[in-house]
């Protein structure tokens, strides 16, 4: 009889917490999960910015090919540290209207993806997906103009890896657009809906919260070639901040030839058009290196340059640039550059100065 009686009251208790759990859910529909990690409402459109920002108006800067470097250097208050168009993958390049009366940012219509200022009212750009830009440091704003497309486009925001937050825009004819994150990114993704492959648009404007650049450091990039096997390739870019102070939003640009193809790298690069290597912050005197490794498909054409910069002023901008090659299997591997000669002449100068003491 007791027995019976307890297990009438376990089932009232399991019956009660069930009805509770219920009622809980209902009054919740959200406590289901995360979203893109983070709550629904983590984005959201707003009137204008609300912070100190600054406008990226293309029509500032001359058509034709350009570069994270003079985007930078026209706007050196807008926090960008690099930008990267996607490989299209369901139209093709050609000449399209770009709808504003003014000049338009867009992928190189000669088909490497490069930045490309289009002018208007019509002009040659590239076939794209997305455009990734990141930035200095986190930021809670940004403001965009899509042209040329019609349709819904997503944009997504990153805080390093994490995907933190998502919004989805109708960039139909629309104006400049404004959007807030109630978590901190340092990375945002522009991208066509995945419904929509034929992705062909451009960005007239652009506007970013406003982030001074602080002293001066001089970055150094040293990139040489190896060639493991017949077949195989390998580059090895080595990044140092020569100071005099540290430096933030470093990142390195690399367009593989086309003489080789991706494999892996060490350093968790982009591989896009170009490849690239997201460093970040970079103090006074360190050092950071990556490798690349590649399969060779035409030994004839290896050559490529990496290029690195960053938030601050650079007063040497002479070795921002590394040259490399492949060299044949079994030879050499080229160039020593200019740090690695000085390090010679060192040595050989060492060497000479020990055998003339032991002479005396």
């Amino acid at each position: 009889m007791m027995r019976a009686t307890e297990l009438r009251r376990s089932w009232i208790v399991i019956a009660t917490m069930l009805a509770v759990a219920a009622a809980g859910a209902a009054e919740d529909p959200q406590d289901f999960g995360p979203w893109f990690g983070s709550s629904p409402d983590a984005m959201s459109q707003i009137p204008a910015m609300t912070v100190p920002a600054v406008t990226l108006d293309f029509d500032l800067m001359p058509a034709g090919p350009t570069s994270v470097a003079a985007i930078q250097a026209q706007f050196p208050d807008s926090g960008v540290a690099g930008m990267v168009f996607a490989t299209c993958t369901g139209s093709t390049p050609g000449s399209y209207n770009t709808n504003p009366s003014g000049r338009a940012l867009g992928a190189d219509p000669n088909g490497s993806l490069g930045l490309f200022l289009v002018d208007p009212p019509t002009g040659a750009f590239g076939c794209t997906d997305s455009l990734t830009i990141t930035f200095t440091s986190l930021i809670t704003q940004f403001g965009a103009q899509v042209a040329d497309w019609n349709g819904p486009m997503d944009f997504l925001v990153y805080a390093g890896a994490a995907n933190v937050g998502a919004i989805t825009l109708d960039t139909t004819s629309a104006p400049l657009q404004f959007v807030e994150s109630t978590v901190p990114f340092d990375r945002l993704v522009i991208t066509a809906m995945p419904a929509n492959p034929q992705a062909n648009f451009v960005f007239p404007t652009l506007v970013f919260p406003e982030q001074a650049q602080q002293g001066d450091a001089d970055l150094d990039i040293f990139k040489i070639g190896q060639t493991p096997g017949p077949s195989s390739g390998r580059y090895v870019i080595t990044v140092r901040n020569l100071g005099p102070d540290d430096a933030t939003g470093v990142v390195v640009n690399d367009l593989l030839p086309a003489g080789v193809s991706y494999v892996s790298d060490t350093c968790g690069g982009v591989n896009g058009t170009p490849w690239t290597w997201n460093i970040g912050g970079l103090v006074n005197g360190a050092m950071v290196s990556c490798t690349i490794d590649v399969d060779i498909l035409d030994p004839a054409n290896t050559v490529n340059v990496a290029d690195v910069s960053g938030s601050q002023n650079d007063p040497n901008g002479s070795n921002n640039a590394s040259t490399a090659l492949l060299p044949p299997f079994g030879g050499p591997i080229p160039t020593l550059g200019t740090t690695g000669v000085m390090l010679l002449i060192g040595l050989i100068a060492g060497i000479g100065l020990l055998f003339a003491r032991r002479l005396l």
